[in-house]
């Protein structure tokens, strides 16, 4: 074998190793991806609509859960210190709550599986307005308070001219009628 055929093997060589070289490493990113492509779940993204917004404390409002995966646990933060939870049988679930006090109260619900949150309304929470109810003791106890003038002092109220005293008062039926509370107040110009 003469010199000159040496080196085209040894090239042929090369190239042939190079070439299997590039197959596996090619066979291996497709195995890859492939694998990763079968085996991602895509997760839906859990929504959460209840029936109103607005409801009457101590009354039930109904919280609704769509786009869910069977099977996993879907945990309610009702914005009061509470949490309720629910197993979801399908794409779907509900859970209902009843406020025991008025007040303003911001919700979200985490979707769970096998210990682990795999998603979460965290980022869009949803406002609660809570309407309090009063006992019946202090609800006919409570009015409008109603501001009314002294027009023997302010003849012209309720027009004050500027840099004049006013002297008006409150009626609070809680206290016991008009003229319970007296203020004095000047319109500065």
């Amino acid at each position: 074998m003469t010199k000159l055929e040496k080196a085209v093997r040894m090239a042929i060589s090369r190239v042939v190793a190079i070439a299997i070289v590039v197959i596996i490493v090619v066979a291996a990113v497709a195995g890859v991806y492939l694998y990763t492509l079968l085996t991602s779940q895509k997760i839906p993204q859990m929504t959460l609509a209840p029936t109103s917004y607005e409801v009457i404390q101590g009354e039930p409002i109904n919280f609704t859960f769509y786009n869910l995966i069977p099977n996993t646990i879907i945990v309610l933060h009702t914005g009061d210190g509470n949490t309720k939870n629910v197993t979801a049988t399908s794409s779907q679930a509900s859970i209902v709550y009843t406020y025991q006090n008025g007040g303003h109260y911001l919700v979200y619900a985490d979707e769970i599986q096998n210990g682990k949150i795999i998603n979460s309304t965290f980022n869009s929470l949803i406002q609660i307005i809570v309407t309090p109810t009063l006992n019946k003791d202090i609800s006919d106890k409570v009015s409008i308070p109603t501001i009314g003038f002294n027009t023997t002092k302010n003849p012209d109220a309720p027009i004050v001219p500027v840099n004049n005293t006013v002297i008006s008062y409150e009626e609070n039926p809680m206290i016991g009628g008009a003229g319970d509370s007296l203020f004095y107040w000047w319109v500065k110009g």
